[in-house]
C-alpha cells in the first residue's frame, strides 16, 4: 500500500511542477491544462485497459496503480489552479 501511496504523491508533485513550468513557459497558451486533462485520458484508459484486458491479480495491481496516478494527477492540477488563482489575484 505505500507504493501506491509514494506513486500518487510523486504523480501530485510531477504534475504541479510541470504544470507550473508550462504555465511559465507559455504565459498565454493553456497547456498547464491540456497537459493535465491528457494525464487523465491517459490514467482512466490505462484503468479500464487493466480492467479489462489484464484481468486477474495482476490487472487489479495495475489498476490500483493507475487509480493512484489517476488521484495525484487530479490533486496536483487542483493545488496548481489555486496557486495560479491566488498568484494572478495577488500580482
Amino acid at each position: 500500500m505505500e507504493f501506491f501511496l509514494m506513486s500518487s504523491i510523486i504523480t501530485t508533485v510531477l504534475i504541479f511542477f510541470i504544470s507550473f513550468t508550462l504555465r511559465k513557459s507559455f504565459p498565454n497558451r493553456s497547456l498547464d491544462i491540456l497537459f493535465g486533462l491528457i494525464m487523465i485520458i491517459i490514467c482512466l484508459v490505462g484503468f479500464l485497459c487493466t480492467l479489462f484486458f489484464i484481468g486477474g491479480w495482476e490487472g487489479m495491481g495495475y489498476g490500483f496503480l493507475c487509480f493512484f496516478l489517476l488521484i495525484g494527477t487530479l490533486i496536483g492540477m487542483i493545488l496548481h489552479q489555486i496557486v495560479k488563482f491566488f498568484r494572478e489575484k495577488y500580482m
